[in-house]
């Protein structure tokens, strides 16, 4: 035990000397031998060098300025990583400044606009529109964050709703219909034409993504994945909603725009829900039926929500990068319906217990 108290104190005392050294040199050097630092080819040495720089705050402001004018690609990375910790408008304005460069490094800009995020930077309509047009899917994606929900720029807004149609990106054009439904300034029923049309181009024309990560499975991704951002919209949506549903000829568009209902709490399309329930082809579609029918809160639909639990609806997960243990092996294995009709039933106030990971049970 002595012997090992002694082994301990050591590692302590050396990771305090480390830890003093560091403070030391990082007081003791010049801001120029700062910067410099960023320049080597050591790890630790460029950690020195940032440390040493955002401690300073806003006294490193004038030569993080110079450099990240006049360094390398590697050094303005480096600097703008530094700015990232400093909160004052110059670093931000310097940040924004990062961004609007045309000839600065993809990497650089993205890290920028993280650091413009983080702190809730407010950009000019005109910057944020030409980096929604970037042929980076990075800074597009990371752009997209920065436009915020009480907008009322008319040239924003409507490159938002051009880029939903124009986005090449199935991910990057599922957060533009997100923000779309979000914005304060945006009519009700031009989110819903907006929304609903690329919802209905997209149950026509599929888009085949890879799923599960390299290697994983291949599949068609459908419209169903605009269901939630036409519930953000909220109530406001269902007159536009019930009048899109009267004239709709789609059967599997029908079904969705009646979920949506029903996650708005319509109860008028209850009966239509017990029928999705029980008859539509689609497993995830009777996945959202039934949590409409647990929105809606009608203790008629228990019958159907039982026979749910027992769906045979599966997904497999598992795939690519994501890997179980051998003991866990059930657990890719997912019954979307079944948990979908546990939720709904407990809302409903009966009580259902699950016996086996996908398998539930009605207490009586």
């Amino acid at each position: 035990m002595r012997i090992f108290l002694m082994v301990i104190r050591v590692i302590l005392v050396s990771f305090l000397i480390l830890y003093c050294e560091s403070i030391i040199v990082c007081e003791t050097k010049s801001q120029e031998e700062l910067i410099g630092l960023l320049n080597s080819q050591s790890s630790k040495e460029i950690e020195t060098g940032k440390k040493g720089l955002i401690k300073l705050g806003i006294e490193a402001l004038p030569i993080l300025e110079k450099y990240l004018k006049i360094g390398d690609a590697s050094l303005r990375y480096e600097i703008v990583d530094i700015l990232t910790e400093n909160k004052t408008e110059k670093a931000t304005e310097l940040l924004s400044g990062v961004v609007v460069n045309k000839s600065e490094n993809e990497d650089t800009i993205v890290i920028a606009l993280q650091g413009l995020k983080e702190r809730d930077a407010k950009l000019k309509s005109e910057i944020l529109i030409a980096l929604l047009n970037e042929k980076s899917r990075n800074i597009r994606w990371h752009a997209l964050d920065l436009v915020k929900e009480d907008t009322k720029d008319i040239k924003l807004i409507d490159t938002l709703k051009e880029k939903l149609w124009t986005e090449n990106d199935w991910q990057i054009k599922g957060n533009i219909a997100t923000k779309l439904s979000r914005l304060k300034n945006l009519d009700p029923e031009i989110k819903v034409k907006y929304i609903l049309k690329i919802l209905k181009e997209q149950y026509r024309n599929p888009i085949v993504v890879e799923q599960g990560g390299e290697g994983g499975l291949k599949g068609p991704l459908t419209g169903s994945m605009y269901i939630y951002d036409l519930v953000n919209v909220g109530p406001s949506a269902i007159p536009f909603l019930k009048e899109e549903l009267l004239k709709e000829k789609d059967k599997n568009i029908k079904e969705v725009i009646t979920i949506i209902l029903g996650l708005l709490k319509d109860k008028e399309v209850f009966q239509s829900l017990l029928d999705i329930t029980l008859n539509s082809r689609d497993g995830y579609i009777r996945s959202e039926a039934v949590n409409a029918l647990g929105e809606i809160g009608d203790k008629r639909a228990v019958s159907v929500l039982k026979k749910a639990l027992k769906d045979n609806y599966l997904t497999k997960g598992g795939e690519g990068d994501l890997k179980f243990p051998p003991e866990y092996e059930y657990m890719k294995i997912y019954y979307p319906v079944r948990q979908s009709a546990f939720f709904a039933l407990t809302k409903l106030g009966v009580k259902v217990v699950k016996e086996k990971y996908n398998e539930y049970k009605v207490i009586e």
